[in-house]
């Protein structure tokens, strides 16, 4: 025996507030699942960076193929140096300086600690490229130096979403030129760049 529930015909005092109520019930999970929605917004491919913005929605980086450059100086009396080198001199994604900075990224392999395969670099510009050397060496090999381990930026890494990780610099970054990249070994380096501009006065 089914039993049916009455609330009165339409227009009365029952009807409006049971009205009421499923409207008010229908607006909650669809906020609820548009919420959801939001939070779960991840890059769709492996290895590739995105700056987070305040509203949550993800920004591509300059994506850029890393060559490799050597430079002399006085025809080599000078000493010379061998560098990463990405083409232009300036990214067309930029940050303002004191920002916030966020990136995210959805790493291939999830069981290594990100610290040791994520990179960020200050890079220099010069002669219309960004450079970021490997080895330098003075003047009748005095010296050698290298960027890769001396300009390495410190950053801290939590989950984002399912299979994400939010990135943020532990230092607030000066004017200039930066780029992440994935270390590895068996393939040509990609660089995913931005640049930070001064606040205006």
């Amino acid at each position: 025996m089914t039993r049916q529930i009455r609330i009165g015909p339409r227009g009365t005092a029952a009807w409006w507030i049971l009205s009421a109520s499923v409207v008010l019930a229908l607006a909650y999970v669809g906020a609820a699942v548009a919420q959801e929605a939001a939070k779960s917004t991840e890059p769709e491919y492996v290895n590739s960076f995105f700056l987070l913005d305040p509203a949550g929605s993800l920004e591509p980086l300059e994506r850029q193929p890393v060559g490799v450059g050597a430079h002399t100086r006085l025809m080599g009396l000078g000493g010379m140096g061998v560098s990463y080198e990405i083409q232009k001199d300036r990214s067309p994604i930029r940050v303002v300086a004191g920002a916030r900075i966020e990136a995210v990224v959805r790493l291939e392999n999830h069981d290594v600690d990100p610290a040791t395969l994520v990179l960020l670099y200050p890079l220099k510009v010069d002669k219309g490229k960004r450079q970021l050397l490997i080895t330098g060496v003075g003047f009748m090999g005095s010296r050698s130096k290298s960027d890769l381990q001396s300009k390495q930026l410190e950053m801290s890494f939590t989950k984002y979403g399912q299979a994400s990780l939010k990135i943020t610099p532990t230092a607030p970054l000066a004017p200039g030129e930066y780029a992440f990249a994935i270390q590895s070994k068996d393939q040509q380096p990609t660089a995913y760049c931005f640049g930070v501009d001064a606040a205006a006065r």
